[in-house]
């Protein structure tokens, strides 16, 4: 990037020369970068819930009206999603996926350039901007519960103190990452 200049020398055959010159500037055109905010890696997904998709796109070169940026799972191909780009360069969507591991990969183009097709015609050799691997789970079934201890109809002293017991499980996670709370009617 920067002033360049680019010379053309003619020579005849009688050893006579010719020179011109032109000065240009050549600007770059850096590519976009991407940062996935959502999906996270860390998290539980479900095949019957919908997925939010979230990235902030920066680009140097580039108004974000000229940007898009489309979604792809190696194991379910494009997305649904809307390629554009919010004011703030956030890319928002939300789409379901099927049970399984995914990689998504997102890819950032620059339309004043490239357009989808592109993309598309040569999707095994560009490398995405960024990507991101989760696991998706079956359909979210509902956690079970029970109260063990006091036995329904059990009387009681307004002095007496009261033992409380339960259990709950959920088939779709670990015991250990449901939150369980006690209540009343009366408090």
């Amino acid at each position: 990037a920067g002033e360049t200049s680019i010379n053309l020398r003619v020579v005849n055959p009688g050893a006579a020369t010719g020179e011109a010159t032109n000065n240009v500037i050549v600007v770059g055109n850096e590519d976009p970068t991407a940062i996935i905010i959502r999906p996270i890696e860390e998290m539980n997904y479900y095949s019957d819930h919908l997925i939010d998709f979230e990235a902030e796109i920066q680009d140097p070169d580039s108004d974000f009206s000229e940007l898009e940026g489309y979604w792809f799972s190696l194991t379910s191909g494009e997305l649904d999603l809307p390629p554009s780009l919010d004011s703030n360069g956030i890319l928002l969507g939300q789409d379901l996926l099927p049970e399984g591991e995914h990689r998504i990969e997102l890819y950032v183009i620059d339309t004043s350039l490239h357009s989808a097709e592109d993309l598309y015609s040569n999707i095994d050799e560009i490398v995405p901007q960024s990507f991101v691997q989760i696991t998706v789970g079956a359909a979210n079934i509902l956690p079970t519960c029970a109260i063990t201890s006091p036995d329904t109809g059990t009387t009681l002293s307004n002095t007496t103190v009261l033992e409380l017991a339960g259990e709950a499980s959920d088939p779709n996670i670990d015991a250990s990452e449901l939150t369980v709370t006690w209540s009343s009617n009366i408090d």
